[in-house]
Formats: structure tokens, sequence, C-alpha cells
């Protein structure tokens, strides 16, 4: 089902910490799920928001993560959460798929590229009544459209790179 060479990668999403490892080289990437954008916004509301309202002149993204958070002071943008939200843990799907690409090209550095790899999204949030068919979906979704080739998501404990290398999830949780 998986080939033995195809990068594993381990999202695990939260509203204040975003972070991506890739499983078989040992690297990872964690930093605030934060994207910083400019032109074709309306600033409507506070920083640290999810959904960004794209309109007008085509919308720049300036940064993503940490140097997002440190651009909070200027103005003439908006600094996105696409998991920040009271009711759902996805409140703009755009963004979302753009701030994981970001992640997952700071991981693999400039010049290379991550391709097609295999993806479990973790939603590392406790979710009042447990997550939505709609909600699985979406982080479904949001895998493939980074470019997963095959992706699935995960409600438990952190996983283990022997646990996803191997394939095995612990009983306590649930693959979505």
């Amino acid at each position: 089902m998986f080939s033995f060479k195809r990068p594993i990668l381990y999202v695990r999403i939260h509203p204040d910490m975003l972070s991506v490892r890739d499983v078989r080289k040992g690297k990872s990437v964690s930093e605030p799920p934060l994207m910083a954008i400019s032109g074709g916004i309306k600033c409507e509301g506070s920083n640290f928001q999810g959904g960004a309202k794209f309109s007008g002149s085509n919308p720049k993204v300036l940064a993503i993560g940490n140097e997002a958070k440190a651009m909070v002071v200027q103005q003439d943008l908006r600094i996105v959460n696409p998991f920040s939200h009271p009711r759902t843990p996805l409140s703009d799907f755009t963004v979302a798929e753009m701030l994981i690409k970001g992640f997952i090209q700071k991981l693999s550095g400039r010049n290379l590229s991550i391709i097609a790899p295999t993806m479990v999204l973790q939603l590392a949030v406790e979710l009042e009544g447990g997550i939505t068919q709609i909600e699985s979906r979406a982080l479904k979704a949001l895998g493939t459209g980074v470019g997963a080739k095959w992706c699935c998501g995960w409600i438990g404990p952190d996983l283990t790179d022997e646990q996803l290398i191997a394939w095995r999830f612990p009983s306590n949780g649930r693959v979505i």
C-alpha cells in the first residue's frame, strides 16, 4: 500500500502550534500556525483571527510561523490563524493549505521539495462532542490538497516515528 521510499509526514494541528515532521529523516518544524498576508484583503477584526477575506488585488503571503508573528506590529497586513475558531478546528481551508505547504517547504529546505508524501494529520485539540464527518473529510482534503499521495486523520495520543513507519496506531485513538 505504501512505498518504502515515500516520505511520511506527521502533521500535528493545534491553534497555538503547527508541527510538521518528516518521520523517515527525523526532521521537524514547529511554529505558531500564523500567516502574514498583505494586498487584496479586508483588514476587519483583530489580528490572530482566522478567515482572511480576499478581495481586490492579489493577496501576497509575506511570512509564516514565527516570522509572521514578528510582523504583527506592521500595518496593511493581516495575521491569520486558520486553526483558531471557537466552533471548528479549521476556520480557513485555503490559508490552512498554504500554511502547511509553507511548513513543508521550511522542512525540506529551499532547494528541495517533498513529493507525494504519505501524511497523517492529527488534531491535537479536544473537541466537544468529537470530530464531525465534515471535519474529518476536510482534514483528509487538506492533506491531499497540500500534495499527499495518501493521507488520514488521527484522533488520539501523539504518535512515535516507529508507530508511523510500521503503520501501527495505538488502540486508545482513532484513524479517521
